[in-house]
């Protein structure tokens, strides 16, 4: 039986489209299939077979896409969007897909959109678990006191001071092999750590040294092809003023770039001067190179650059810096980095960070003058990973490890001892990054405002299980241990 009233009006019900042979539904008109059964038969055959014939290709297409992780699918469409790489869509029966790149055509796009960085030879650094700065003396913002704005962005429990104030140089100077570089990987690995861009200028060492070191913290190579551009001292043009004067050309950096920058950095002076054949003992150098190569990018960002220069001044004095009156002139802020113990392969070294300027009072109370610690840098090369860390507390006597001073759980800083609580109290202790950032998202924190899903992630993406009562599980889950 059918329905009376579908073939008066043209429309059919479920019943009528099953039970009635000859008759389809087309966009809910029933239409009379004149043909025979037997080439309706054929028609199903047919595409009975064509479905046979295109599941291998479906199949491969799904193998080459499983292939990329969800973050290098993300980064395959942004390339496709900005140009870098074209995406070859399927044949019209295979329902328009997109057929992947393959791993050479992806490292090309990559190596377009970054020429500064060679995404092959970083990949092949051994990669190793992210640093977590607990006590740490870090920071990419200001931490003046009194500084409202920043009290409300930077819980100091967990951050601790700032080394640096936004849209401000500082420089690091000591020995060779004194740590100078890691200090930058690791303001690098925060910088990145916020989602921010790191520009660096090398005069000292090649053109994967500090990427090559960054994986080696811990950071994402994809994350360092993405956020970090190098410059070379050579690629830097020069200009002369009427007088003969030489100076350097602010380089040309993409502006969608330029505008992400967190985190400007410059190795080293008299390398760069050399490179440039600038006057390395005049009392402008460091002046000329951060009103040239710097601090333009201080004022493109948007989200608050600041700047790191490393001198190797002080080979033979360490407390009479080579031409300190010079260089250190320029800046709001000087470091001098003393070698406690030995930094280098296979060890555990630390280094003191003593004042030597502060023309801003990022540290009240401390005196450039006698050069008092304000921070202590651990550098574990042990392993095939590289630990870095910045503390505030002074070294124990019977070991070159910083003290912590407090238990994993303890140390925690705000939103690290809500997430650690928030999976405590769930049966099984573990939950997925998302569930937990909507189980936090909006909690009251100490000072009134709101926990935002950013933070949140922020800090799970810190998370460090040698160091905190967390353990990161497969599938972007966490477990409260």
């Amino acid at each position: 039986m059918h329905d009376d009233s579908a073939r008066d009006d043209g429309t059919g019900n479920d019943e009528f489209r099953d039970s009635v042979s000859g008759i389809v539904s087309i966009d809910g008109v029933a239409v009379i299939d004149f043909r025979s059964e037997r080439d309706q038969a054929q028609d199903i055959e047919a595409a009975h077979e064509l479905a046979l014939s295109l599941n291998p290709i479906y199949e491969e297409i799904d193998s080459g896409w499983d292939s990329y992780s969800d973050k290098e699918v993300k980064f395959i469409s942004e390339l496709a969007d900005l140009g870098y790489l074209i995406l070859r869509e399927a044949p019209e029966e295979v329902e328009r897909l997109t057929i992947p790149p393959t791993r050479y055509e992806f490292n090309a796009a990559m190596r377009k959109f970054n020429p500064s960085v060679n995404i092959g030879t970083v990949a092949d650094a051994v990669m190793g678990d992210c640093v977590m700065l607990l006590d740490t003396a870090h920071g990419l913002t200001c931490a003046l006191d009194e500084c409202e704005e920043c009290d409300a962005e930077i819980d100091r429990e967990e951050f601790g001071r700032g080394l640096g104030i936004a849209g401000k140089t500082q420089t690091i100077f000591g020995p060779k092999e004194g740590g100078k570089t890691w200090y930058e990987v690791l303001a690098a690995k925060e910088a990145i750590g916020w989602g921010y861009n790191v520009l660096h200028i090398e005069a000292d060492d090649s053109r994967e040294a500090l990427p090559k070191r960054l994986v080696l913290a811990g950071v994402d190579p994809l994350d360092v092809a993405r956020h970090v551009r190098v410059i070379m001292a050579d690629e830097i043009r020069l200009t002369a003023d009427s007088s003969g004067k030489r100076r350097p050309v602010t380089p040309d950096v993409p502006e969608g770039f330029a505008r992400n920058i967190g985190l400007v950095t410059l190795d080293a002076v008299i390398s760069v001067a050399a490179e440039l054949r600038l006057d390395s003992s005049a009392d402008t150098l460091t002046k000329t190179l951060m009103s040239t190569l710097m601090e333009p990018f201080y004022r493109i960002s948007q989200v608050g650059a600041h700047g790191i220069i490393v001198d190797h001044s002080g080979l033979q004095d360490l407390d009479r810096p080579k031409d300190s009156s010079q260089k250190l002139a320029a800046v709001g802020t000087a470091y001098q980095a003393v070698i406690i113990k030995p930094l280098g392969v296979g060890r555990l070294g630390c280094v003191e960070l003593k004042l030597r300027k502060d023309r801003h009072s990022i540290h009240p109370g401390k005196s450039s003058r006698t050069g008092d610690a304000v921070a202590y840098m651990d550098v574990d090369s042990r392993g095939e990973t590289v630990h870095v860390g910045v503390y505030e507390q002074h070294p124990d006597k019977r070991s070159t490890t910083p003290k912590r001073g407090k238990s994993a759980a303890s140390s925690l800083g705000e939103i690290k001892a809500a997430i650690h609580r928030w999976l405590s109290e769930r049966d099984d202790r573990t939950a997925g990054k998302e569930d937990i950032v909507r189980g936090l998202v909006g909690k009251t924190k100490r000072d009134g405002s709101a926990m935002d899903a950013k933070e949140i992630r922020v800090n799970l993406g810190r998370i460090n299980p040698a160091k905190e009562p967390f353990a990161k599980l497969s599938g972007d889950r966490f477990k409260s241990v």
